[in-house]
């Protein structure tokens, strides 16, 4: 990895600055078997720190940690990370944002378990930070909390765009609510993709990330994994939506949830 946190955080920046008011983060189009696609609404996060490491059984366990908390203020970013509670028109700011990954593999890449939380603070439904607040959702602002936990349960690649992703089940958190996700919660996912300076927040060609690359061609192969650092690695984690919900929304939310319906299956 020859880019530094330094280009990458002014990258972020202005992408950031692009979103401008009228919109939030368009999600990415990530697929694989297995693993259901990225969809709204969806924790996304912008984290600069991930990590392969061997452990003493001879697994390797990826670790992806992020935290704004640390790093001060957020609009400066400096080397911080980036979270937002998404919506196709909407995106709400997460104070305080901590977020976590964890994976576990064999030897040769097979995927044995694995866990993702976030945790921070949450503005009303009413005063999003970017764009207009969704119809058919209310809230107050919420204090500094788990917002979402998750257990992993499976694992696919997105060679196109160099994407890995997890099938889950929410165990947790103040997005596990009957207005995001029915109940009981249907599985989900969790995607991390690369980020690298001059490039989409959104995914996009992540293609010169070699290091990243290099993991996942490790992953999809079976050869024997190596331990590695990568900087920059984004995050899509997507809150299931109840049917029902889909009905209260706009035309624009109607239109996205018959894309959504159209996706692969999940094994």
């Amino acid at each position: 990895m020859t880019r530094t946190s330094a280009a990458l955080s002014s990258a972020l920046a202005l992408t950031l600055l692009s979103v401008g008011t009228a919109h939030a983060i368009t999600v990415p189009t990530f697929a694989g078997p297995g693993v259901s696609s990225p969809g709204y609404p969806d924790f996304w996060g912008a984290n600069v720190s991930a990590s392969v490491v061997q452990n003493g059984n001879g697994t390797f366990t990826l670790s992806v940690v992020g935290s704004e908390a640390a790093c001060g203020n957020f609009h400066t970013l400096g080397s911080c990370s980036a979270a937002i509670f998404n919506f196709p028109g909407a995106g709400y700011l997460i104070g305080n944002e901590t977020m976590s990954l964890t994976a576990n593999f064999s030897s040769s890449g097979a995927f044995n378990s694995g866990s993702y939380t976030i945790t921070g603070s949450l503005p009303a439904s009413a005063n999003p930070t970017f764009g207009s607040a969704p119809s058919g959702f209310s809230w107050g602002a919420q204090k500094n909390q788990i917002l979402l936990s998750a257990n992993l349960t499976a694992d696919t690649i997105d060679s196109a765009d160099q994407a890995l992703g997890f099938q889950d089940v929410i165990t947790g958190g103040w997005a596990d609510l009957g207005q995001f996700t029915g109940n009981p919660a249907t599985p989900e996912s969790v995607w991390l993709y690369a980020q690298l300076s001059g490039l989409n927040m959104d995914g996009g060609d992540n293609k010169g990330n070699s290091a990243w690359n290099d993991f996942l061609a490790e992953l999809q192969s079976g050869r024997a994994l190596r331990a590695n650092t990568f900087l920059a690695v984004g995050s899509i984690a997507t809150v299931p939506l109840p049917g029902a919900v889909w009905l209260l929304g706009s035309g624009v939310i109607g239109l996205l949830a018959s894309a959504r319906r159209r996706r692969p299956s999940v094994a």
